[in-house]
């Protein structure tokens, strides 16, 4: 929420009062002004939150009790172990299960990355 609201805060107030002017209402202004403008903010806020399930530890070790359900994050906490000693994990395995974990994310950020240059270039251009 914070997100948005911060950045339509600073959407130039001349782009509504120029659509006003030109007869637009309150619908045709959002629309095809506002809501166009708003893909990186949204394209960001949806890379967060895949980022924040994605990686939610917690809401699995607590809901998920069977290991057969367990998503690539928890499968790597118990490759790991809390109670086994540093020498008798296997590095390789852990190693795998790392990069397994980050491709996804990674795909998601190429995806997104796009409109996240784009909103980030946006109002760098004065004129």
């Amino acid at each position: 929420m914070l997100l948005f609201t911060g950045f339509i805060k600073g959407i130039p107030r001349e782009l509504d009062e120029a659509a006003v002017m030109d007869g637009a209402k309150a619908e045709t202004l959002f629309f095809r002004i506002i809501f166009p403008l708003l893909k990186p903010v949204t394209v960001t806020g949806f890379m967060l939150n895949f980022l924040g399930a994605w990686n939610g530890f917690e809401t699995q070790l607590y809901i998920l009790t069977d290991s057969k359900k367990w998503g690539a994050i928890l499968s790597m906490y118990g490759v790991y172990g809390e109670f086994s000693s540093p020498w008798s994990k296997d590095w390789g395995l852990i190693s795998a299960y790392i990069v397994l974990t980050i491709i996804p994310v990674l795909i998601v950020y190429l995806i997104g990355q796009k409109y996240i240059i784009e909103g980030m270039t946006a109002g760098a251009v004065k004129g």
